[in-house]
């Protein structure tokens, strides 16, 4: 705003290089010792190490390290793996009781494993996967709970186009009754979630929803009679070397208890009980690593390029990465990015936040896990880093200059508000240093940056707010939504 354009597109870049140095040849991360502190691989590594690149970047403020970035986003750990030309050319824990071999709770990560192993079972068992599963599914009615009475295929499923619902589930505790495949997508009393049901909706035939995935798992289970971890241990783990990989439910409690990362939440806070247990396998419930991960990309990639010893079969890569509907394949998004094609998921389980892209025209990917809930800003800042500091397709920073605004007016704007005709506080606003800490909904925390008289900036998600003073009233800018300012404590009615 009051940057030049030009040097708004190009300051954070020119700070990112000049923090660079010349890098060695990366490390071999199955040489890695858990906890060992290794040189500089490479220039996103170090510039994650040493130099985030966050949304929005304020001129003047120091660089932030990841470390720092952890602890500004009060999560306790993140482990990143990194492809380069279809090798993985490094991996790094950072943070509190983790090393690149910490295993996390992967999330909707899962679904294109999953996917990639009911591919194979149906390659395995002649199945054709556009055919309607309508009577397929055993005590499952398909049809009582699919009253247009729709086509439904594994397609549709593993695509999101069937117009199931249950978008997400919440997990379970650890020692809680848990319902088996049939119970979740029945909604039994041990669920925590209601039936899956087929609604679909011909205005948007794209629906994202975990639910598709648990029928999907349902027809994997009754088509084999195999248990669905070691379904997808023998199609999909084992082929592609993921040794440090399981969507065993019980996974957590046969590894060493030391190799988990625990989940933690909004403000680092650890989750009762380490971590939820998730019996939807296929929509959430896989353990992996960064680097095991990374090794199922790098197995998509050569797969998806024709090779035949990839560990997947080059058509199910191919069907995988084929956009069906709205830029979504079966089991991850496929898009063309800033003119390259870009695979990508994110996963989010109770206490952990992870995500992957990968750029098949390169042999390129990232993959970071985190076992922190307030992770959702610190994982775009890893990625945005990595993708300047690689040379990969990404849209310019943003850079803002810090307005000196009086202490006096600061103070004025600092307090509680409301949304109108509510007197409970949404928002505390408090005064620190020359800009504002605020807390919403008394868990997550922000900053604002005054880039005006009475204009602020969220530089973690780029989100400008306008403060009228006269009126008590905060806005936010060019949007809809609008706070007041409530009395402070204490003062006179």
């Amino acid at each position: 705003m009051k940057t030049p354009t030009s040097l708004r597109h190009i300051f954070p870049t020119l700070l990112l290089a000049c923090a660079l140095v010349a890098c060695n040849a990366p490390a071999d991360p199955e040489s890695i010792e858990p906890g060992a502190v290794l040189p500089a691989a490479d220039a996103g590594r170090q510039a994650i190490e040493m130099h985030i690149v966050p949304k929005v970047t304020i001129l003047g403020d120091e660089a932030s390290s990841v470390l720092d970035q952890l602890a500004a986003y009060e999560v306790p750990a993140v482990s990143i793996a990194v492809v380069r030309h279809g090798e993985i050319a490094w991996a790094q824990a950072y943070g509190t009781d983790v090393d690149p071999e910490s295993q996390f709770q992967a999330a909707s990560l899962a679904k294109a494993v999953a996917a990639a192993g009911i591919l194979a079972l149906a390659r395995e068992r002649g199945f054709d996967i556009d055919a309607d599963l309508t009577g397929a599914l055993g005590a499952f009615d398909l049809a009582a709970v699919n009253p247009q009475g729709r086509p439904v295929s594994l397609r549709m499923l593993l695509s999101h186009t069937a117009g199931a619902t249950v978008r997400g589930f919440p997990g379970y505790p650890r020692g809680t009754p848990l319902p088996d495949t049939l119970g979740v997508v029945t909604g039994s009393e041990r669920a925590n979630t209601p039936p899956v049901r087929i609604a679909f909706d011909p205005e948007t035939p794209w629906r994202y929803s975990g639910g598709g995935y648990q029928i999907a798992q349902l027809w994997a289970e009754q088509a084999s009679g195999e248990d669905f971890a070691a379904l997808m241990q023998r199609l999909v783990l084992d082929p592609v070397g993921m040794n440090s990989s399981s969507f065993a439910l019980n996974w957590p409690d046969v590894a060493a208890e030391g190799g988990i990362a625990r989940a933690h939440g909004w403000n680092g806070e650890p989750i009762e009980g380490g971590w939820f247990l998730y019996p939807e396998q296929a929509a959430a419930n896989l353990w992996s690593t960064p680097s095991d991960y990374a090794r199922f990309l790098v197995a998509l990639m050569a797969a998806a390029d024709g090779a035949q010893d990839a560990g997947i079969d080059p058509e199910i890569a191919r069907l995988m990465t084929t956009a069906v509907s709205d830029g979504y394949g079966l089991g991850l998004a496929t898009s063309i990015h800033l003119g390259e094609r870009r695979w990508a998921h994110s996963g989010s389980s109770e206490g952990y936040r992870s995500n992957q892209f990968a750029l098949p025209d390169r042999g390129d990917a990232i993959v970071v896990m985190t076992n922190g809930k307030n992770a959702h800003h610190l994982i775009p800042d890893i990625n945005r880093t990595a993708e300047i500091a690689y040379s990969w397709p990404h849209d310019p920073p943003r850079t803002e200059t810090r307005f000196a605004m009086p202490a006096e007016r600061l103070a004025r704007i600092a307090g509680r508000y409301a949304a109108r005709g509510d007197d409970r506080p949404a928002i505390q606003l408090d005064v620190e240093g020359p800009d504002l800490r605020g807390i919403f909904g008394g868990l997550v925390h922000f900053r604002l940056v005054p880039i005006g008289a009475d204009h602020f900036i969220d530089p973690v998600d780029g989100e400008e707010f306008v403060f009228a003073l006269e009126d008590g009233v905060m806005t936010t800018h060019g949007g809809p939504n609008v706070l007041t300012r409530l009395p402070d404590e204490g003062a006179a009615e």
